[in-house]
């Protein structure tokens, strides 16, 4: 799944729910808050423009109610 320099990204919501979408280094520090506030049910499509970061391996980390999701994307310059 690599990308150069932008990503997009869904989430699919039953219902209204809470969402918080953020990006980590494999360090484990905070790199960008996404995504984060009340999203109604339905399905939305997030872009996540990383031209400002250098290439490497990121975790997206996702939380939509109760359930938590983390991906790992590949940006390549």
């Amino acid at each position: 799944n690599p990308f150069n320099p932008t990503t997009t990204l869904s989430v699919e919501l039953n219902t209204e729910t809470y969402v918080s979408m953020k990006v980590f280094n494999v360090m484990g520090q905070l790199i960008e808050v996404i995504a984060e506030g009340s999203m109604n049910g339905g399905t939305h499509v997030i872009t996540w423009d990383a031209s400002q970061l250098p290439s490497g391996i990121y975790l997206i980390h996702t939380e939509a109610g109760n359930t938590i999701h983390q991906q790992k994307v590949m940006l390549l310059k």
